[in-house]
């Protein structure tokens, strides 16, 4: 096979689709898409009794139309570039279900499990390989084990990938236990979705403001130590006390409860201090798990994976792959 001076980086998420168009040498991002045509979506639009093969022929014409929607997409297709596809499009709502790979799973890609696919339009041929997930007996991902590989690629985290943690905030937040060079262990916390839910779904919601942003440190802070002391399913209903009996604002009381479920995912790790944690995370998301950190004494053991790197790490594990598999 040549090798290409690009290729198609495709991260297919449950309610998001992303697609970028690299430069294989300096991993630029000449082009990108992104759209809401999630696995989910594509999904649950197909008609009642479809089969397998009419949900490949859908993600088969959505992803065509995104490569096609492309500058150079013609020239790089001609030329040999190929789409690599991580996330939810190897699960069972996506394009093809492939078998997790099993732990421990190597972090430089090589037990990885995935598919080859050619994609056939208007006499053209699109090379893909859809990637699988990793999963233990009682833990599994999809999508995130891409951007392990990618971040672990580089030398200066050659000490995480012998003996670490990574902590890869989201809906489902993942911890990742690397021991030698292999995914150990996984361990999911429902953080993003329990704080979601318990905001507009539970009593609390009337003690919480559902529609703001605004952060307040020092209730976050009361947060993780409520949940320090008395864990997690103890100190919840606070958060309506202190609405109801104190008068505390709904926002304040936001704020303590992003406190309370980070710091009972974190108290998690505070445990064991003898291997560094890299926090896979930017932004106010970053802000706060940082501060949980230091509030718990783990922010000595923390790493924090810059914004750039952590944008570009499903990309560099993508070639990682791409390269593995040539």
């Amino acid at each position: 096979m040549s090798n290409p001076s690009h290729f198609f980086s495709c991260d297919w998420g449950t309610t998001t689709f992303r697609l970028r168009l690299v430069e294989m040498d300096s991993l630029r991002v000449a082009a990108e898409r992104e759209s809401t045509q999630g696995a989910r979506e594509l999904t649950a639009g197909l008609p009642a009794g479809a089969g397998a093969i009419d949900r490949a022929r859908v993600f088969e014409r959505t992803l065509v139309e995104h490569v096609l929607a492309m500058p150079m997409a013609e020239s790089v297709i001609a030329a040999g570039a190929q789409v690599i596809v991580s996330g939810m499009a190897s699960s069972s709502i996506g394009w093809r279900e492939l078998p997790y790979a099993p732990l421990p799973f190597a972090v430089d890609g090589s037990q990885t499990r995935a598919e080859r696919l050619t994609i056939v339009f208007a006499n053209r041929q699109l090379p893909v390989l859809l990637v699988s997930g990793v999963a233990s007996d009682s833990e599994m991902m999809r999508g995130e084990e891409t951007q392990v590989i990618g971040l672990l690629a580089a030398a200066d985290r050659e000490h995480v990938a012998q003996n670490g943690l990574m902590i890869l905030p989201g809906t489902h937040s993942k911890h990742v236990r690397v021991r030698q060079g292999a995914i150990a262990g996984l361990r999911t916390f429902m953080t993003g979705e329990l704080y979601d839910v318990l905001c507009r779904h539970s009593v609390l919601r009337f003690t919480t403001d559902a529609g703001a942003d605004a952060f307040d440190a020092e209730a976050f802070i009361e947060g993780v130590r409520a949940a320090k002391a008395t864990g997690l399913a103890g100190s919840l209903f606070q958060v309506r006390t202190r609405g109801v009996l104190r008068g505390i604002a709904a926002t304040a009381n936001r704020s303590f409860l992003g406190g309370l479920l980070i710091g009972a995912e974190l108290n998690e790790v505070v445990a064991d201090e003898t291997f560094p944690v890299l926090l896979a995370a930017a932004g106010p998301v970053a802000s706060s798990y940082q501060l949980a950190a230091e509030e718990l004494g783990l922010n000595r053991r923390l790493e924090l994976v810059g914004a750039d790197e952590l944008k570009g790490a499903v990309i560099a594990g993508h070639r990682q792959l791409l390269e593995r598999w040539q």
